[in-house]
């Protein structure tokens, strides 16, 4: 039998977390809203994987008012992510959560901040600012751009 000496053995991430000063507006991946919001936008991906196609591909008219609306509210959910993906801790290659949030942030913007952003662009709105044009067939396409985020 391995008996182990006090003060050699390595301490978990949780307990590390634990041991710090107390650091504020930190959401920690295993956390279970977290766990649930995730779930929710992965819901909305699915969604939005399937129709997004549909919708540029067959869809020969404008939109109707409902489906900007219900398309800026599911836009509005993934700008909310992008703000919450600023505060979400993130694990290091040593196994330690990364709770700074300069750290967090330079992560976040190196690539999938980008994505998100441009994928998260409520562009059915430029489809209602430019209803009168008969340009509107272009701002279809820049919807694809939402299948970026999967």
């Amino acid at each position: 039998m391995i008996k182990e000496k006090a003060g050699t053995q390595e301490e978990k991430p949780e307990e590390q977390i634990l041991s710090m000063k107390k650091v504020r507006c930190i959401i920690l991946p295993n956390n279970k809203l977290m766990l649930r919001w995730n779930l929710w936008v992965s819901c909305l991906l699915i969604y939005t994987a399937l129709a997004v196609p549909i919708k540029v591909s067959f869809q020969e008219s404008d939109s109707t008012v409902a489906e900007i609306i219900f398309d800026t509210c599911i836009d509005s959910f993934f700008l909310v992510d992008i703000v919450l993906m600023f505060f979400q801790a993130f694990e290091r290659k040593d196994g330690v959560y990364e709770l700074r949030h300069k750290y967090i942030a330079k992560k976040y913007l190196a690539i999938w901040f980008w994505i998100d952003l441009i994928s998260s662009a409520p562009m059915q709105l430029l489809e209602l600012v430019d209803a009168g044009s008969d340009n509107t067939e272009h701002f279809k396409w820049f919807r694809i751009f939402r299948i970026a985020k999967l």
